[in-house]
Order: C-alpha cells, then sequence, then structure tokens
C-alpha cells in the first residue's frame, strides 16, 4: 500500500515541492509515486509547481480511476474526516490550495499527522477515487491482448 510516507522518500529523491497533487493520486490510486509524477509531468504540471484541478482529473484516468463528486457531507473541516467518510473506500480531498488522500479511513497527508493538533482548514470538495475497470476485467484485457 502507498503511503504518505513511503511517497516522502520518492520525492525527496526528486528533490520536488508543491507536491501535493502528486502524492494525493499516487495514495489514492495506489500507484508508485514515480508513476503519478511521470503521468502529471505529461498533463503539463511543472516540477516543483502545483497542479491544475483539470490535469489531475485528466491524470486519474491515465492511472485508470475516476472522481466522483461525493455530495455535500457535514464534515467541514479535515479533522471531521473520519466521522463522515466510509472508511473502506478511497477519497481525494480539496482545501484551499492543497489536496490530500483519504485511505482506510486514514488521512494520508502531513495534515493527518497524529503528532500534530488536526487540522482546521476547511474542505472545498471531495471525490471519491473509483477504478474505470475492476480488477478482474484488467486482468482479463491484460491476458487476451492482441500484438500486432
Amino acid at each position: 500500500m502507498i503511503t504518505y510516507k513511503s511517497c516522502s522518500a520518492t520525492s525527496d529523491t526528486y528533490g520536488e515541492t508543491n507536491d501535493c497533487t502528486v502524492r494525493a493520486l499516487a495514495i489514492a490510486c495506489n500507484q508508485p509515486y514515480i508513476k503519478a509524477h511521470a503521468i502529471m509531468s505529461q498533463r503539463g504540471r511543472i516540477n516543483r509547481h502545483g497542479a491544475y484541478k483539470p490535469q489531475y482529473i485528466s491524470a486519474l484516468s491515465d492511472l485508470g480511476f475516476r472522481a466522483v463528486h461525493v455530495p455535500r457531507t457535514t464534515a467541514k473541516t479535515i479533522s471531521s474526516l473520519h466521522k463522515q467518510l466510509d472508511p473502506s473506500k478511497r477519497y481525494i480531498v480539496e482545501v484551499s490550495g492543497h489536496l490530500l488522500a483519504y485511505v482506510n479511513g486514514t488521512i494520508e497527508d502531513w495534515t493527518g499527522d497524529p503528532e500534530r493538533k488536526p487540522s482546521r482548514k476547511r474542505i472545498e470538495n471531495i471525490m471519491v477515487i473509483e477504478p474505470l475497470m475492476s480488477k478482474n476485467a484488467i486482468r482479463k484485457a491484460s491476458r487476451y491482448k492482441l500484438t500486432h
């Protein structure tokens, strides 16, 4: 499973900053940071700079996932997410100028560090991350892929 700490190690080797979008995608899609970083670069993200919503939404489809907007919940801040979201699903949460992943009932971000005081950043948008195809369909497609 990809976590914030595992992404941090790879991000540090790249000398990256402002890569919350890349980390959130890698964690929510359970894909390696390197793969998410490469796809975001293809989508126009410049190293050590942030990303825009159309860039990461299209990167999600490249990774084989889609984002479904969650209707308004009563969770208003990051610290109250665990009360409202289903711990068995994967989410990407937007706050002002930042993106984070919520996976397995845990906030995978520096804002979710248990040693720090819970973050009071206001939530702007919550999206459930769903695969475009089931695992079984992906396995079958790779098995019967035609070669030219």
